[in-house]
């Protein structure tokens, strides 16, 4: 059956994978449980304190936390997963965060995050350097999404 990677933050500052496989419906949802299997596939230790966003496309993870960090991997096929470093930039917790790409499938050109802050830091992929800082409100952001335009 089908096959996917379910990756949760914790509050306890983890970030964990979990293999899933025998989706109903070849994964896109609607289906019950009913034959699924979902086994952990690794344990990162990813902040000094909760962590509170998570985001996945292509190999790329991202999470990010209430240590105003972001930490991103790649989650390779064989299953290893390279760290590919820490990124700084917000003032407070990071508390969304989505990857961008020329179609969902596709690997990522971008990540986007937002903070308690206020503001949204567009991140290059290719560098993990920040491309721009918004500031986007006065008030925290605490969702955001994406449109692949």
């Amino acid at each position: 059956g089908a096959m996917a990677t379910l990756v949760a933050g914790s509050y306890e500052r983890f970030v964990f994978g979990y293999s899933v496989q025998n989706l109903p419906g070849g994964g896109g949802g609607g289906g019950g449980p009913d034959g699924a299997s979902v086994t952990r596939s690794f344990t990162l230790d990813a902040h000094l304190t909760q962590c509170k966003s998570v985001a996945a496309q292509g190999g790329f993870l991202a999470s990010g936390g209430a240590d105003d960090l972001i930490r991103v991997w790649h989650h390779n096929p064989d299953g290893a997963v390279a760290d590919l470093g820490t990124l700084s930039g917000h003032e407070g917790t990071v508390s969304c965060l989505a990857f961008h790409g020329p179609s969902a499938a596709a690997e990522p050109t971008r990540m986007v995050s937002g903070g308690v802050d206020g503001s949204l830091i567009i991140w290059s992929v290719a560098r993990w350097d920040a491309l721009k800082t918004l500031r986007a409100h006065r008030g925290g952001v605490h969702a955001l999404s994406v449109h692949r335009s």
